[in-house]
This record gives C-alpha cells, sequence and structure tokens, in this order.
C-alpha cells in the first residue's frame, strides 16, 4: 500500500484548514489510512474522533507548549523536548475523552508528555498494545494505563513515568527495563512481568497500588522509601512489590476486603493500616514503628501469624494482632532488656499443646529478645491482654462451645506437661463488635499460652451407649446415621424444645445450635442426680456418634463438667448418671460416678449389663458376634404424655404399650424427625412397628 505523508512540505489531508504552515487544523476528516503523518512545528487540532495511520508530533521549538487532541490513534509518537500537553475535548454528550493509541504509544528524545497544564482537566491516557519511553518522561497527575481485554502487552523504557497503571488481565510483559517511578505504580489487573535483567526502579517516597487479580513479578528496584496500598474485593498474598530490603517500606495499607497473606518477610517502618486481614502465617510481619496498627474496622480487622514490634515506649499500650491484643511496660526495669517483642497468634487454630481441643480457638506464642537479639526468657512484667472472637452464629468463631462457661475463661501457660492456671481478669465481651478479651496484669514468661477454663479443676467425662434402633447388624458396635445424612437431610436440627427430653433442658438456649458434628446418630440427653441431694442435679445435651460415643455439640468426645453445673463447695462430687433418648427406654449407672479429675481418662460404658442399673433386664441385647454380645437402649417407646414422661424419667424401664407401636402403623409412611420413626432413618415403616412390638410384655 503506497504509504501517505503529512509534514510542512507533503500534505494528504481531505478537508483540511492549514494556518500559515505552522500547525495542523482540521475541521474535516483526515484519511491517514497506513500512511505516516509528521508535525515539525505548530500546534494541531483535529475535529475526528480516531485518526487511522502513524501520528509523529516532533516540534523543536521549546519555550511552548503544544496540544495534543484527545481522540483516538492508531500509532502515536511524541519526540523532542517541548512540553506536549493531553487537551480535555468533550465528546458530543459533553463529556472529557481519553486519548487512546491502538496499536503503539512512542516517547523518545527527551519528550515531555503530560496531563498537567493550568485550566484544562484531561483523563488517563488508554494504551491497548505496546508503551516504549526512551529517555523521555510522563508527568502529571493522571495515568499511562495499559489495557487491553484479549492479549499480553509489551513496555520497551528507559524513561520516566510519574504514574503508570496496568489494567490489563493478560498482563503486560517489561521487554526492556530501566524507566523509574516517579509517584505512582497502579496494579489494578493482571501480572506485571519484570525481570532481574528487565527492571524498573521505583523513585523515593512513591507508592505502589495493588489490586485484588494484579501481581508483579519480581522486585523492582527501590531508590529508597516506597509505600504500598492493597485494595480490592476479596483476598490476595504479596508478590514482588514487597521489598526485601527491610529498610525501604515506609507505610502498608491492607486494605482489601479480606486477607493478605504475606509470601516473604515484610517490615514496615511507619504506619500500619488494617482494614481486612493479614496473614504472616509462614513469615513474619513487623513493624519498626513506635505507631500502632490502625485497625479501620473494629469487628473484622485483625493480624494472623507472627507479628514483631521492634519499637515502643514504656507506660503506652502496645497493640498486637488487634485492638483487645496488647503488651503494656511500666518502666526500663519491668522490661528487663526488652527491645523487641514476637507474638504468633493464630485465629482459628488449637494451641499446639492443646491435645484434646478444650480451649479457646485460637493459639498464642510469645517470644522476646534483647538489643543484641538473645532471648529474654524470663525477669520482666508486663501486663497482657487477650483477644478473641466471639460470634457464635458466625463463621469466624472461637469459642469453642465454651458460652456457658464464659465467666470462669482465664489465660493459661504450658508449662512443660501440663496447662499452668494464671490469675489474669475476668473476662469481658465487646457484644457491638463480637469479640471477648481479658488480661494478666503480670506476665513474667514468654512461652505458649492459650485461654481456657481452670485446669486445677477440669472435670470431663467420657460415655459410650448404643440405640437398638439405630444398631447394624452384625457391625460390632456400629450404628446407622441417616437422619444425620439422609434423604431428610439434617434432621437433627429440627428440634422442639417441648418435647421430651429437650424439654428437661430448662433454660438451655437452643438457638446456638447452628451445625452438628458428622457422622452422628441423634441427641441424647444426660442428666446428673447428685446422690446426698436430690435437689442438687445438672442436665447435658448431647450427640450420639455413629461407634457409640457421646459428643458436645462441637463434636469432642471429652464432656467438660463446667464449674456452674458442678460446686464441690456446695455438693458431694457423687452423681447418678441417667441417659434420656426421645423413644428409647431410659438407663442409670449402677453405682454413683465421682465427678473429680482424676477419672477423666475413664470411659463410662452404659452398653455394658454390670455397669446399668438392672443390668441385662434395662438393656436389650443387638448383637451377637463372635460370642461377643452387645447391649443397647429398647427401643419403640412414644414418650408423649406425662405417665410415659415420668416412667422415663425414673428408669422404670418399662414395656411397649399398645399406643407405642399401633402409632408407627397408622403414621405410614410419613416422613421427618419424628418420634415414632423408631429406627430413626427419616421415614415410618414396617420395621418401626417392629421393633416396638417385640419390646411388648409377653402375654
Amino acid at each position: 500500500m503506497k504509504r501517505k505523508l503529512l509534514h510542512i512540505a507533503i500534505l494528504s489531508i481531505l478537508a483540511v484548514g492549514f494556518a500559515r504552515g505552522q500547525g495542523l487544523n482540521s475541521t474535516g476528516t483526515i484519511d491517514n489510512d497506513g500512511g505516516i503523518i509528521k508535525l515539525n512545528s505548530g500546534q494541531v487540532t483535529l475535529a475526528q474522533d480516531t485518526l487511522q495511520g502513524r501520528f509523529e508530533m516532533l516540534q523543536k521549538y521549546y519555550p511552548t507548549f503544544y496540544m495534543v487532541p484527545n481522540i483516538v490513534y492508531f500509532q502515536l509518537v511524541i519526540r523532542n523536548t517541548p512540553r506536549r500537553v493531553v487537551s480535555d475535548g468533550v465528546d458530543q454528550f459533553g463529556n472529557v475523552r481519553n486519548l487512546v493509541v491502538l496499536d503503539s504509544l512512542i516517547l523518545s528524545d527527551s519528550a515531555d508528555f503530560t496531563t498537567a497544564y493550568i485550566g484544562i482537566s484531561p483523563l488517563d491516557v488508554l494504551a491497548r498494545a505496546s508503551v516504549s519511553n526512551y529517555n523521555a518522561r510522563w508527568t502529571g497527575g493522571k495515568y499511562i494505563t495499559m489495557q487491553n481485554e484479549n492479549v499480553q502487552q509489551d513496555i520497551m523504557a528507559d524513561g520516566k513515568f510519574s504514574r503508570l497503571n496496568i489494567d490489563n488481565p493478560n498482563g503486560v510483559n517489561v521487554k526492556s527495563g530501566g524507566f523509574e517511578i516517579t509517584e505512582k505504580l497502579a496494579l489494578s489487573r493482571g501480572e506485571l512481568r519484570n525481570s532481574q535483567t528487565a527492571n524498573f526502579t521505583m523513585k523515593d517516597s512513591t507508592e505502589i497500588e495493588r489490586h485484588v487479580g494484579a501481581s508483579l513479578s519480581e522486585e523492582p528496584k527501590f531508590e529508597e522509601n516506597v509505600n504500598i496500598t492493597y485494595m480490592g474485593e476479596g483476598s490476595m498474598a504479596t508478590s514482588g512489590e514487597t521489598p526485601s530490603d527491610p529498610t525501604v517500606l515506609k507505610n502498608m495499607r491492607a486494605l482489601n476486603s479480606d486477607s493478605l497473606i504475606l509470601s516473604r518477610n515484610v517490615q514496615v517502618n511507619d504506619t500500619l493500616t488494617v482494614g481486612g486481614r493479614i496473614f504472616a502465617l509462614q513469615d513474619t510481619l513487623t513493624l519498626a514503628s513506635e505507631k500502632n496498627p490502625e485497625f479501620l474496622n473494629s469487628a473484622f480487622s485483625e493480624i494472623g501469624g507472627a507479628f514483631r514490634r521492634t519499637r515502643f515506649n514504656n507506660g503506652e499500650r502496645v497493640l498486637f494482632h488487634n485492638l483487645n491484643t496488647y503488651f503494656i511496660f511500666m518502666d526500663d526495669a519491668s522490661r528487663n532488656g526488652i527491645t523487641t517483642i514476637v507474638l504468633d497468634i493464630r485465629p482459628t487454630t488449637f494451641s499446639q499443646f492443646d491435645i484434646i481441643q478444650e480451649k479457646i480457638y485460637r493459639s498464642i506464642e510469645f517470644t522476646a529478645y534483647n538489643q543484641a537479639g538473645i532471648s529474654v526468657q524470663d525477669g520482666f512484667i508486663g501486663e497482657f491482654g487477650v483477644g478473641w472472637r466471639n460470634a457464635p452464629a458466625e463463621p469466624i468463631n472461637e469459642m469453642n462451645g465454651l458460652q456457658i462457661s464464659f465467666a470462669e475463661l482465664i489465660l493459661q501457660r504450658w508449662d512443660s506437661s501440663v496447662w499452668e492456671d494464671l490469675t489474669s481478669s475476668l473476662p469481658q465481651t465487646d457484644a457491638p463488635n463480637k469479640w471477648s478479651y481479658l488480661n494478666l496484669k503480670e506476665l513474667t514468661r514468654i512461652g505458649s499460652y492459650a485461654v481456657g477454663l481452670p485446669s486445677s479443676n477440669l472435670i470431663t467425662l467420657q460415655m459410650k451407649v448404643f440405640l437398638e434402633g439405630a444398631y447394624m447388624e452384625a457391625s460390632k458396635g456400629l450404628m446407622l446415621t441417616d437422619l444425620w445424612n439422609g434423604m431428610q437431610g439434617n434432621l437433627l436440627m429440627n428440634i422442639n424444645n417441648t418435647e421430651f427430653p429437650f424439654s428437661e433442658m430448662v433454660g438451655y438456649d437452643f438457638s446456638q445450635i447452628t451445625t452438628v458434628p458428622d457422622s452422628v446418630v441423634d441427641w441424647i440427653v444426660v442428666q446428673f442426680r447428685n446422690v446426698n441431694n436430690p435437689e442438687i442435679n445438672f442436665t447435658k445435651l448431647l450427640l450420639l456418634r455413629y461407634d457409640g460415643r457421646l459428643l458436645d455439640i462441637n463434636g469432642n468426645t471429652r464432656i467438660r463438667v463446667n464449674s456452674s453445673e458442678y460446686d464441690p463447695s456446695i455438693s458431694s462430687n457423687l452423681y447418678e448418671v441417667v441417659i434420656l433418648h426421645r423413644n428409647h427406654a431410659s438407663i442409670k449407672s449402677l453405682n454413683p460416678i465421682e465427678l473429680a479429675n482424676n477419672n477423666n481418662k475413664l470411659i463410662y460404658d452404659f452398653s455394658q449389663p454390670d455397669f446399668v442399673f438392672g443390668g441385662t433386664a434395662s438393656l436389650k441385647l443387638i448383637d451377637l458376634t463372635d460370642n461377643e454380645r452387645i447391649f443397647g437402649m429398647r427401643g419403640g417407646y412414644l414418650i408423649d404424655d406425662e405417665d410415659s414422661r415420668n416412667e422415663m424419667l425414673n428408669v422404670m424401664n418399662p414395656f411397649t404399650v399398645l399406643k407405642d407401636f399401633i402409632i408407627s402403623w397408622n403414621k405410614l409412611p410419613e416422613t421427618g424427625y419424628l418420634l415414632y420413626d423408631y429406627d430413626m432413618d427419616g421415614i415410618v415403616t414396617t420395621s418401626d412397628y417392629n421393633l416396638s412390638w417385640n419390646n411388648r410384655l409377653a402375654e
């Protein structure tokens, strides 16, 4: 194709007005398809929206500036020293347009391209393909934005960019480097693929703004200090934007809506702002500043993992992972040379020493160092505050089922083999923000800490029982879990607290039950009746697992007895234990159970006749395999009136009667969480009738 060339001497213009050969002033349309227009001097105005071909602005007269129409170009070349200013012309609707370059944007030979000029307000320059900047500079408060929805883009540059924006989901490749960012690099979408051989420099006090969905391949060169801001909806992991030199990063703002996960050690030397959550799970976050971190959202913002602080003042609250976690040292003597504190706090993670998972669902590791980097293990006195999430109905909740025992919670330290109780304050709750917290006035040693119930009087029970209705024949100790995973869905959530035995849970907050553990059969109510004082008793709502083990609502097989339930100062520790179920005969322990922590390892097995009051007469032989006999609670009882309820509460082990089995026949084939679904498969069938019939009084 024959090229079309325009400069002062050669014209290829349709309807062009030309002022004294000193510029290009078009009030019509320039057809430059495949051609080159070179403008050696003078101003240019173009009325059209798009200019095809290649347009070169080559003016060399320095004392003035030249306007660049903000239209769509195929190729745009800016060369030589005079300032070129992006215009702010409007479209037919009165809106300012972006200057758009579809193919190549080339700046070279000391070119000065800018959006900064008095009286005009242009927008960003949008580069849809390659950008070259050779010994030139882009200035002003707007970006050169590299943006293409379909293909990658390339940048070749050794000049300066005040502001550069990468907004390409396919990424941008640094083909040749050496350029400098003098104000701000925005990473909006896609990866900026730099390398050690094709890199760029962030000048002193510049900013990197990175959004979710964008990244930087390699660490750029940092002249001195840099600031980093993370933005967008969702989570992200740090990439090449974080400096390896710990002295470089001045301010860091994590403003993205969810989590920022550190992929290397990061040190912030001035201001740390936390909008969502920061996780330093494999690395360490350091704040080398006397300023406390700023937590923008009191209910959500926090830091998880290893957080290190190296500068703090005596007598001031030194914040760590959230607004409720802190240290205070009153003076130099109380610090005993400590200059660095590292707290490794893991949300929703049990302490490595909390083997039976009975404490608040948050681990705490505390270490401290002096100026020489030597560990300071003791000899100091500091106030230590700890906060944790208290939001039972929400995904992030760390209470671990300890709501009932909340007032008993204390701070504890792992001392080689046992949890040592510390005299922390009574726990408090910030209800609007759903945090709870406590503090210890005199912390004197480093180590592993947790918030839990006192170990000095820790009483747990382990119990086992089988239900005839759910038992799998010849399974040697397994039950079906149809109500947990059957066709009716999770029927265990359909609790009617006016029905037996749920009605025995006086004052119980059933709203706290939002989920159930895996592989459970049904609910079980356990009553503890004091031997010496019948007026003293307490009741627990538990779940029965497929293997016969009883669980609390959090899935723990060690059932905690709280001081609010058993107080040794007002009652003996001997209790009869009664097992209640909604359609099986109740049973109780033959001998009283002693509530004492030295019995915590015992398993109370109600499937053994010699453990149950009444022995084999109170149970049902449900399995005989390889001469191994297994007994369970007898099924088929409709406990729906006062008489049947009292019989079960008094453990009279009655035989089934007409109303028990006839109703299952009349209700065929109802589905749901039903009293007369004796085999607990979610549907009433003749097997339910037969089970109840077989436990009737023989005539």
